[in-house]
């Protein structure tokens, strides 16, 4: 396991196939990393259209500490490792990057360096639309507990960023077709026969899960595959 749940996963959308993964496997593996380099891959798993590891770069950072010999506090360089958990899918075509979304892009730019840029990444918004249809044709319960619109217009000529809560589900549908465009958030439990967890998506290209569900859980690889649907119309 990669990650301990819950967490968030920054979705990149890749091009899938069987070639583009075996270029993504060679070239990460021949950047993994080594003291003698600031950055490099460690991989933990891989399977026949799957792997995932870490992004490990080491940064000099200043800090401050107390200095006894002079009785003062001082700036001192210390170095620092960051490590960024990911999963590249080469089936559904999906890159997930469990860490902050400013580190998206920076794992986009080094994967596409161990490939030498032999397929694209591309990161983009998420069409919440899209995606609640795509779940409501699921046979699962689908429970919505919230969803955030930008550019509401309420009442009074007001507008601004609102946050629905308990939204029934005829609610939800007319909020979602007469503001597809502007739903930055959505929150719901996703129930099957065997599982059940709540997620959050959001336009950004965030999946943040809230339940102690792990990134190999069957219910999650379900909901990556939904998403990545979602993001093909």
């Amino acid at each position: 396991m990669i990650t301990q749940p819950p967490f968030n996963a920054n979705l990149a959308i890749l091009e899938p196939g069987k070639e583009n993964h075996q270029e993504a496997l060679k070239g990460i593996k021949n950047l993994q990393f080594t003291e003698s380099r600031s950055y490099g891959f460690n991989i933990s798993e891989t399977g026949d259209m799957t792997m995932g590891g870490h992004l490990v770069e080491k940064t000099l950072v200043k800090r401050e500490t107390f200095d006894e010999s002079t009785q003062r506090v001082v700036d001192k360089e210390v170095e620092q490792t960051l490590l960024i958990p990911f999963q590249l899918d080469f089936d559904i075509g999906l890159l997930s990057i469990f860490s902050d979304q400013s580190d998206t892009s920076k794992l986009i730019s080094r994967v596409g360096e161990a490939s030498d840029f032999n397929f694209p990444i591309t990161e983009t918004q998420l069409p919440i639309d899209r995606l609640y249809a795509d779940l409501q044709d699921t046979a699962w319960s689908i429970d919505v507990s919230s969803i955030r619109i930008q550019n509401f217009e309420a009442e009074g000529g007001m507008s601004g960023t609102y946050t629905i809560k308990d939204v029934g589900d005829m609610r939800i549908r007319a909020l979602i077709d007469s503001h597809s465009s502007d739903i930055t958030i959505l929150r719901a439990n996703i129930k099957t026969p065997s599982q059940e967890a709540t997620f959050g998506f959001f336009q950004s290209g965030t999946v943040r899960l809230y339940s102690s569900l792990e990134s190999e859980d069957p219910l999650w690889t379900e909901v990556k595959k939904i998403t990545r649907e979602a993001y093909d119309g």
